[in-house]
Parts: C-alpha cells; structure tokens; sequence
C-alpha cells in the first residue's frame, strides 16, 4: 500500500511537471559525459525526450483525444537490466488516468545514456531506434486516429446490432 500511495504521489506531481519538462526537453542538450552514479530520473527522461521527439506528439494526442482528463507519463525504473553486455534502465512511457494507466512504449535507456532501445512487448525483442521507427509496430498519431475511429466505428456496429 506504501508503494502505492508512492507512486499515487508521484503521478500527482509529474502531472504538474509534465508540460514543462516535456516541451523543454527538445531544448536541453546532453552535457559532456555523465557520471552514472548520479544520474537521476529527469535526466535519463531529458536524454529519452530529446531521442525520441515522438513523446511529444504522443502527450498532445493523449490531451487532445482526453479532453485533457488524461495525460502522458514517463517514468523511469533503476533497477538496471542487463541486455548484452550492457545495462539499461526501463524507462515506461503511458497515458495516465485518474483510474488507470494505458501502455504507449516501452523504452531502454543505457547507463552511459549513448543509446535506447523499444521494447516488443509482444515478442519479447529489443530494438534500436531506427529499427523501431522501421518496424510495422511503429505508429503514428495518424495510425492512432485511424485505430480509434475503427474502435468507435465497431462500438457503434455492435450497439446497433444489439437494438
């Protein structure tokens, strides 16, 4: 229960947080080189902002299709995974509600911060950036829209066919 009213907490405040760090991570540069001791979550969430600019599209998105009740959450796990010969932070990136959370993408951020990996969830394999961007499981806003609509369209269906 602790963790939970933990992380109840914490969600409060990123909400709060949100639009600021996201719309200026785009603006912040990597600083030399890290020392990964001290490396905290803002920063490990500065280097996935700027990696991947997607995060910023798919916060507007969630805000728009939300009527604003709900909002993108980034939230970084240290216990470090080994992939390879190398360790990676889990870093999930989701749409938030008052009730519950979406899964958007997974991401892996390496210790040094030089490189991130998506995370298949599905197939259980990890990808590079642009391999990810390449792959058939990357999706767009306009893919979102077109899966939602399709979703409604068969909301719709089954609600008349019921009548």
């Amino acid at each position: 229960m602790k963790k939970f009213k933990r992380c109840m907490f914490i969600d409060r405040i990123r909400r709060k947080l949100v639009y600021v760090c996201l719309g200026s991570m785009l603006l912040l540069s990597a600083c030399g080189e890290q020392n990964t001791d001290d490396l905290s979550e803002n920063q490990i969430e500065e280097y996935l902002g700027t990696s991947v600019p997607e995060l910023i599209d798919y916060k507007q998105f969630i805000e728009k299709q939300s009527n604003g009740e709900a909002y993108l959450i980034v939230e970084t796990d240290f216990s470090l995974l080994k992939i390879g010969d190398r360790g990676f932070y889990p870093v999930y990136v989701g749409e938030q509600w008052d009730d519950h959370r979406v899964n958007w993408e997974w991401f892996y951020v390496s210790e040094q911060m030089d490189e991130i990996l998506w995370y298949d969830l599905v197939n259980d394999e990890y990808y590079s950036l642009e391999e990810w961007r390449n792959s058939k499981e990357y999706r767009t806003l306009d893919d979102c829209l077109t899966i939602m609509e399709k979703s409604y369209e068969q909301q719709e269906n089954g609600l008349m066919r019921l009548m």
